[in-house]
């Protein structure tokens, strides 16, 4: 959780108790001892408004189990991206990654050991890509990551160090731990959010398809 808006009310006291005093001053030409001594009062009252906007901030950008981004975020955001992609005359690219048979590890072991699982994929994720890049967490065991000025060969390259890792989480956590990756890429696969993720979903199943035969 961030801290802008516990800052943003500790700078709002400072400024009412800076303004109380010269407001006094301007008038009577002193300032007030009482207005100094409600400096610590100001502050405690903007620290705990600003607590409450960074919860309301935080629930309504990101997810509550991994704390990466949610959904509404994604929708929030990537038409901005989607637009400075197409001034630059660049790419965007998506991926679909899904945890294959997560439902079998909650049925085995447990939905706390499959919020590890979630947890730690979350942390591998957010771990093996750009701070431009986006990871969110798009519903159950499904997350997006979105790459603005990628191409498909340098999606491919930060997908395969996830894959190298998650093959690791497995043995440490001594699970059946895979996942199965789709990807698009903005604007050839498509002009909407909704149809990268259709061209991405496509490519994710017909991996889950190949892995099945095998």
């Amino acid at each position: 959780m961030g801290y802008s808006g516990r800052i943003l009310g500790l700078l709002l006291s400072l400024l009412l108790t800076i303004s109380m005093n010269g407001y006094l001053y301007w008038r009577i030409e002193r300032v007030d001892s009482l207005a100094l001594l409600l400096l610590p009062v100001f502050m405690v009252i903007g620290w705990g408004l600003g607590r409450k906007y960074d919860e309301v901030k935080f629930l309504s950008e990101k997810d509550v189990l991994t704390e990466i981004y949610n959904r509404r975020f994604i929708h929030d955001v990537l038409p901005k991206l989607m637009a400075m992609v197409v001034r630059r005359k660049e790419t965007l690219s998506l991926a679909v990654v899904d945890v294959d048979n997560f439902k079998l590890i909650n049925d085995s072991y447990g939905h706390e050991v499959g919020d590890q699982v979630l947890q730690r994929l979350s942390h591998i994720l957010t771990s093996q890509v750009r701070t431009s890049d986006i990871v969110a967490r798009w519903g159950g065991d499904e997350f997006l990551i979105i790459a603005p000025f990628t191409d498909r060969e340098g999606t491919e390259a930060f997908l395969d160090r996830i894959r190298e890792d998650v093959h690791r989480l497995a043995q440490d956590m001594e699970l059946m731990i895979t996942i199965s990756i789709g990807t698009s890429v903005f604007p050839e696969d498509g002009r909407e959010l909704r149809e990268l993720i259709r061209v991405a979903d496509q490519k994710m199943y017909e991996q889950k398809g190949h892995m099945n035969k095998e």
